[in-house]
């Protein structure tokens, strides 16, 4: 779309009609979304699973305020690192591919900007509802104490390798396989942040410290998202090639997995509060 838009009318429409679609997001969030007692568009059921499962089994805490302290007392926690180390990993991962891949396309398949915007379309085509049934399966295959255990963790593992698939596209010069491995990729990826997100909230079991520690996941991962074009195009210039671009996206991939393999074993807590996950 931001390609046949910038081809007919230039660069700065497409800016103005991506605009205007932010504010229609805008307008959906003040009629829709609300806290789960007031909006009257849940069933009865999702709403009860919904109170019943969030600041783990704990409904009493919702609206409790915390001190900013706890901010100290997550940082301490090596499951709280585990999760920001992986979201770190996802997220610049992401970024490289939000800006580097039509550059990548254009670059190496010399292609027009039409069929470059319609090839970068294609893998997001796909992730989309790959994602969201990924998330969905990740729902259905959990239940009550494996959920606010970290069982959540093990998909969000798999997410994590099957995003890491992105270090195989300069092993390629068929086109129509880097598009897949792409897609793949990206559907690892939009899974894999949202997942770790949901983790996050899975292990913490005080509502008034949800907001912190998932700020803390969103802080590494937007840091890296900043580094992310930065260092790649540092990469691609000095190395005349992107292979190291997706290479080193890969490697960040398989820390993360193994970071949250590793290190998200216990739920988020004060340490007196401690549980085995």
């Amino acid at each position: 779309m931001v390609a046949a838009i910038t081809s007919a009318w230039g660069w700065r429409s497409a800016f103005v009609v991506l605009g205007a679609l932010g504010f229609v997001w805008l307008a959906c969030n003040l009629i829709w979304f609300d806290r789960p007692e007031k909006v009257s568009w849940l069933s009865a059921d999702e709403r009860q699973k919904i109170i019943s499962e969030r600041s783990g089994g704990s409904p009493d805490q919702i609206g409790v305020h915390g001190s900013a302290g706890v901010v100290l007392e997550l940082l301490k926690s090596p499951s709280q690192w585990g999760a920001m180390i992986a979201q770190a990993s996802g997220i610049y991962t992401l970024y490289l591919l939000l800006f580097w891949m039509p550059s990548y396309l254009q670059d190496t398949k010399h292609l027009t900007i039409m069929k470059t915007g319609l090839y970068t379309a294609i893998p997001w085509a796909v992730a989309v509802p790959v994602s969201i049934l990924i998330g969905f399966a990740s729902d259905r295959l959990l239940k009550g104490n494996s959920l606010l255990a970290g069982g959540r963790r093990f998909m969000v593992i798999l997410t994590f390798l099957l995003a890491a698939v992105c270090a195989l596209v300069p092993f390629t010069d068929d086109t129509t396989l880097i598009i897949v491995l792409f897609a793949v990729s990206l559907s690892g990826i939009n899974a894999a942040i949202s997942l770790n997100v949901t983790l996050v909230t899975d292990l913490v079991h005080r509502a008034r410290d949800v907001g912190k520690a998932i700020s803390l996941c969103i802080l590494s991962g937007n840091i890296f998202g900043l580094l992310a074009p930065i260092i790649t195009g540092y990469v691609v210039a000095g190395l005349g090639a992107y292979d190291w671009a997706f290479g080193i996206a890969g490697i960040l991939l398989i820390i993360g997995a193994v970071a949250l393999a590793t290190m998200t074993r216990h739920v988020i807590l004060p340490q007196a509060d401690a549980v085995p996950a």
